[in-house]
């Protein structure tokens, strides 16, 4: 799967709050999913999901003025190292391949996640890591979230590869959400 997202792999679109909401999440879908060339029941998952995080999302963070919907593909540049989001927050679907991992904080060394700590060292325990499935959505806050949050601590997956050596990209949709200006 390589090239069916243009010539950056991934295609964003960035929402405002206007006087009625987000507006019809069906045109975010369509703006996306008209720039992809990926077989037709995958468009139409990822257009319910669309659809369902730009309605559900904007009422998980009632404070939101805008949201940014990113889909893209993932393969060797990804998030390898445990860390949390930036965000306010963000939901994210993967499509194929294997889900995003996560882990309680109980199971964090975080003077190791904050002094740049190898994973070997961030996490206490490998057997208390999680992973979403495939096709499940996750909900994630960041540090950015307003209440007395610290953020989910997760990471990519491990790159897979095919037979032939070249890397299984994964097919990630995000709906993130930045703070307010």
């Amino acid at each position: 799967m390589s090239g069916e997202l243009g010539e950056k792999e991934e295609v964003i679109v960035r929402v405002k709050r206007g006087p009625e909401g987000f507006g019809d999440v069906n045109k975010i879908a369509d703006e996306i999913l008209d720039k992809v060339t990926l077989p037709q029941d995958v468009k139409d998952a990822v257009r319910n999901d669309i659809c369902e995080l730009g309605t559900i999302v904007p009422q998980l963070c009632s404070w939101c003025d805008c949201l940014v919907v990113k889909l893209e593909l993932i393969g060797e540049k990804n998030c390898k190292r445990w860390h949390r989001d930036f965000w306010c927050a963000r939901a994210i679907v993967t499509y194929n391949s294997a889900g995003t991992l996560y882990t309680g904080d109980e199971n964090v060394n975080f003077w190791e996640l904050e002094h740049k700590g190898t994973n070997e060292r961030i996490i206490r325990d490998n057997s208390e890591i999680h992973s979403a499935g495939v096709g499940d959505i996750l909900f994630i806050k960041g540090v950015k979230y307003p209440d007395p949050v610290k953020g989910l601590i997760h990471r990519s997956p491990e790159a897979q590869y095919h037979d032939s050596g070249l890397v299984r990209n994964r097919l990630v949709l995000k709906v993130d959400v930045p703070e307010p200006e």
